[in-house]
């Protein structure tokens, strides 16, 4: 069943850990503490989990320094936990 993961809070996205590494790739397997992105506000980085078991299906936010609103969906991941 297909999962979408939204913004926990307001801030900066940030789905790249470097210029040429993404924090997760489509097709890539993510565990419940996987790290999809990281979300920056007032100079503070948040660490983003997958949350669930699954496959990382698609982006819905692409732009690398986006800002961001709560519970704006972000990802979509295909879950092996939700019946």
């Amino acid at each position: 069943m297909r999962h979408v993961i939204k913004s926990p809070m307001i801030g900066r996205l940030l789905t790249w850990r470097s210029p040429s590494e993404p924090f997760v790739k489509v097709g890539e397997r993510v565990e419940p503490m996987t790290t999809v992105c990281v979300i920056e506000a007032l100079n503070v980085c948040d660490l983003i989990p997958a949350e669930l078991n699954g496959r990382f299906i698609e982006y819905l936010r692409t732009g690398n320094n986006d800002f961001v609103d709560f519970a704006e969906p972000l990802f979509v991941v295909d879950s092996d936990d939700l019946p």
